[in-house]
């Protein structure tokens, strides 16, 4: 990969095929989401009630249930698969009557990606939360980070194994 960051007035399937092959590190969009609503947005946001990580209590706060904190627990695997669609709604409506980023970007990969963007399962029959929000305490720190599926469902028992039904999909 070269580093290299491409910025593009819209999104095009030229610059994200690209971007999946790792000739480039990031493909930028100028504003994409309307700066004057994203401030409108922010207000509204902090307004509704949010929960704190479970791994950074009173730092990080977020809209929705992050896959990085199910771990092996099968309450908190429940909780996030039965809260999923929920925070999506309760993004959405904090975002109404504008269409949010993360619905914005589904719809325009569906409309030039072959694949299209359809929600995960990794849970057959159980689609995975898309669109967090978080919220960074004032006067915190958090220390860059990257949001890797297979780091956070390393050698966990609840996620489907090749070799036949997963651990969960015999509970439910």
């Amino acid at each position: 990969m070269n580093g290299r960051v491409i910025t593009a007035e819209n999104l095009n399937s030229k610059d994200l095929e690209k971007l999946l092959n790792k000739k480039i590190l990031a493909l930028r969009i100028l504003n994409y989401f309307d700066p004057k609503l994203c401030k409108g947005i922010s207000k509204k946001l902090l307004n509704e009630k949010y929960e704190y990580y479970l791994y950074a209590k009173n730092v990080v706060g977020r809209y929705g249930y992050s896959f990085s904190e199910v771990g092996k627990n099968i309450k908190n695997f429940k909780n996030y698969y039965s809260n999923s669609l929920l925070g999506i709604r309760l993004i959405r409506n904090i975002f109404s009557p504008y269409l949010n980023p993360i619905d914005k970007l589904r719809l325009e990969l569906e409309e030039i990606w072959s694949k299209g963007a359809l929600q995960e399962e990794l849970h057959k029959n159980y689609k995975m939360f898309v669109g967090l929000c978080r919220v960074i305490e004032a006067n915190k720190d958090v220390l860059p980070h990257q949001d890797v599926i297979q780091w956070d469902s390393n050698n966990n028992d609840l996620l489907p194994h090749p070799k036949g039904r997963g651990f969960i999909e015999q509970l439910m």
